[in-house]
């Protein structure tokens, strides 16, 4: 269980105050998906715009996910 208090000054910092955060930590490769989750988050933001996705961690998709946010006009929110 955890218990911590959110940390409002990081928050803040990554522009992230009052978002709803999808975050992810990991590796960036092909299993894990990351694809589908920025095109989730494209569909979603129009009726969630204080909708953000985090992605922590490095990977070979890195530099295509990057792309793919910018191509749908998320980069922003990504």
């Amino acid at each position: 269980r955890l218990d911590a208090e959110p940390d409002s000054g990081l928050r803040r910092s990554l522009g992230l105050d009052g978002a709803t955060v999808i975050g992810f930590a990991g590796s960036f490769y092909g299993y894990e998906g990351l694809d589908l989750l920025l095109a989730a988050a494209r569909l979603l933001l129009p009726r969630h715009p204080q909708l953000r996705v985090l992605l922590v961690g490095g990977g070979p998709q890195e530099n295509s996910l990057k792309a793919q946010a910018a191509a749908a006009g998320i980069a922003q929110q990504v």
